[in-house]
This record gives structure tokens, sequence and C-alpha cells, in this order.
């Protein structure tokens, strides 16, 4: 009859076990945790879907009269109602600016193009969009405008937090508002020049 002897240290053979079964009680933890944020993610979502439900009755009385009148169809109301609430601006996404300059760079035209691969369908409902501008501009220009476009100066201003009364801008404010702009901007970019 053989003997084994075991070299481990008394206990060890325990200790092992034992973090073995914390390792497992921690990736348990862990995925009950995974599953409560599911969970919870999806309370809120059903949660915001209930409140738009409730809501969509008193936004319809409200503004079906505007809707109509600028023509958008009553399939894209739900969507709008959804994308107003939850602030969603994703029509850059889907859609660019494309303009055609003359042989002496001077901008003769601009469209807007469909940009998404898979395009744009008119019986998606999801094919209503906000836009959130304030100013498109071609950087030399942007002084110019400053001064000559009827309410631009101050709303800059305004969007920017300076101190701005009056419509007629003062140097020192052009010069904020201009060092300031690109904290506010989104640039594209076009095949000739780049766009603010």
């Amino acid at each position: 009859m053989s003997t084994t002897t075991n070299l481990l240290h008394p206990g060890t053979e325990h200790r092992e076990e034992r973090e073995e079964e914390r390792n497992q009680d921690q990736e348990q933890e862990e995925e009950q945790d995974h599953e409560q944020d599911h969970e919870q993610d999806h309370e809120q979502d059903h949660e915001q879907d209930h409140e738009q439900e409730e809501a969509y009755p008193e936004f319809e009385a409200l503004y079906s009269a505007a809707l109509q009148a600028a023509g958008l169809p009553r399939i894209y109301w739900r969507n709008l109602l959804q994308k107003i609430s939850e602030e969603v601006f994703d029509a850059g996404e889907v859609f660019g600016i494309v303009q055609t300059q003359d042989e002496d760079g001077r901008v003769v035209g601009s469209k807007v193009v469909v940009t998404r691969e898979s395009g744009l369908q008119v019986s998606d409902p999801n094919s209503v969009f906000l836009v959130d501008h304030a100013w498109t501009f071609h950087v030399p220009d942007a002084r110019q405008q400053l001064r000559r476009v009827p309410g631009l100066m101050p709303r800059m201003a305004a969007l920017m937090g300076l101190d701005f009364h009056g419509e007629i801008p003062d140097p020192e404010t052009e010069d904020l508002v201009l060092n300031q702009i690109w904290k506010y901007c989104q640039t594209y970019q076009l095949s000739h020049g780049v766009i603010w």
C-alpha cells in the first residue's frame, strides 16, 4: 500500500475553495447588478413612452393646426413629440450640405443631400428631424454678417451669455463673439471650403 503525501500547507485546499466561491459570488453579484441596471433602463424607457402617450393628445390638440399648415403629415407627429421631449437632433446623421462654387471660388448654389447609406424613407415615422440652428456662415464672412443681419448679434451674444444691448455691435463685442464662436460651432467640410 502506498501513501500519498499532500505537500500543501494545511488548509490550502480550503482557502482555494473559498476564493473560488468568492469569485463565483462576485460574478453573480455583477450579473445581478447588470440585470437590475437593464431592468431600470427598461422601466425608464417604459415610463418615458407612457408619459409621451399621455402627453400626445394635448400635443395634438395644441399643435395640429400648425403642423397641418406646415404640411407635416400625421405619420410623423408622435416621433416629433418624442424628439422634442428628448431633444433628439439627429439630422446630421442623415443629411449634409453641398455647395457648388464657380471658378473663382464664389458660392453659386447649395443644397441639402441625404448622406445616410440606407437613405431616407418617407414612410418611416422617424423621418422627421429637429434642427438646432442659430447661424450658418463662412469664416471670412462672419464679421460682416454679424454687422448686417438684423438680430444676429443680439441672438449670438445671448447664446454666449455676453452683455449686449441694442442692434449695432461695437468692435469689442464683435471680437468677443468671433473669439468664442468656436465653442458653439459644428463644421461641415465641403468639396471646396469649410462652412461653420
